[in-house]
């Protein structure tokens, strides 16, 4: 993974931005092509997140995996869930090589599984669980003694007791939870938070105190636009965009362009026109994939990306 995301800073491997669509409310889908020519990988990823599906008792994340050879033929189609819970702990793992802080992880789910595999393979420990069920706490812990016992697992349903001390906090609560956001004080001043589950944990209110990273400009763009409604001052942020011959936005820049009065009489330019789908989330929607680090007087662990 570590030479993947370095393929990405150097432009022998492409990401575009997630192209997203929305089908139901709250519910979106993300098209995530990719190509690494040296290798001879190219495909795409199609994810689909519906809420409604709970109430259904089906799963709410589904998705499929398309490879393609060099001359465009398919070689494989597979379902994206598994290869989405090992690559997404395998970003974190390259994330936590930067930061040898204790790690909390916040929820009980497959990423909770897919991220102490990694943990364990890093020889990091001990690993605390926050949960909200103490029955998924015990699956949990039964799981991980039979698959990653060289690792120390701690689980714990007070989230105050599991984030005390902790430097790195790893949140897969799910999608579009409106009751579990962290406040400024819950974590410390320069802990590093690798939100995976959007803005569950990770919102606007802690966002605001820290740096936010991403590696795409228009995924802090899109973070920032709330700061620019209230009339709040742009965050303080790292922008890691990989893509070759773009520059990198300056820090401190505005996010949004400043809105300049029309001179009467004077004609309106005509925008051209965008076809095809649009790649921005739907509102409300924070930046993924980014970090949000606190800052504070204490502050000297850089920031990670996941």
């Amino acid at each position: 993974m570590r030479e993947t995301l370095l393929a990405l800073a150097d432009g022998s491997a492409s990401v575009t931005p997630k192209t997203q669509v929305v089908h139901e409310e709250g519910g979106f889908a993300n098209a995530m092509p990719a190509a690494w020519p040296e290798r001879g990988l190219l495909g795409v990823k199609w994810v689909t997140v519906t809420p409604s599906n709970r109430a259904r008792g089906r799963e709410m994340i589904s998705g499929l995996m398309v490879l393609s050879a060099a001359d465009g033929s398919t070689r494989a189609t597979m379902d994206a869930a598994e290869l989405t819970a090992q690559r997404t702990a395998a970003v974190t793992g390259a994330s936590l090589a930067l930061d040898d802080r204790p790690i909390t992880f916040v929820g009980t789910g497959v990423q909770a599984r897919s991220h102490a595999r990694v943990i364990e393979a890093l020889g990091r420990g001990p690993l605390t669980v926050w949960g909200r069920r103490p029955e998924a706490l015990r699956e949990l812990a039964a799981w991980c003694a039979e698959h990653t016992p060289g690792l120390e697992l701690r689980t714990t349903t007070d989230r105050a007791e599991a984030l005390a001390g902790a430097g790195v906090v790893i949140s897969a609560l799910p999608i579009g939870l409106t009751d579990a956001a962290l406040h400024p004080g819950d974590v410390a001043a320069d802990a590093t938070l690798l939100p995976i589950d959007y803005a569950s944990v990770a919102g606007a209110e802690i966002s605001r105190t820290g740096t936010v990273v991403a590696d795409q400009r228009r995924a802090v763009r899109v973070a920032e636009a709330p700061q620019a409604r209230q009339g709040l001052p742009p965050r303080d942020r790292v922008d890691r965009r990989p893509a070759a011959g773009r520059p990198a936005e300056r820090p401190g820049r505005r996010a949004e362009p400043r809105l300049r009065p029309r001179r009467r009489g004077a004609r309106r330019r005509r925008r051209p026109r965008r076809r095809g789908l649009t790649s921005a989330p739907p509102v409300g929607t924070p930046a993924y994939p980014c970090a949000t680090r606190p800052v504070g007087p204490d502050s000297s662990t850089p920031p990670t990306e996941t």
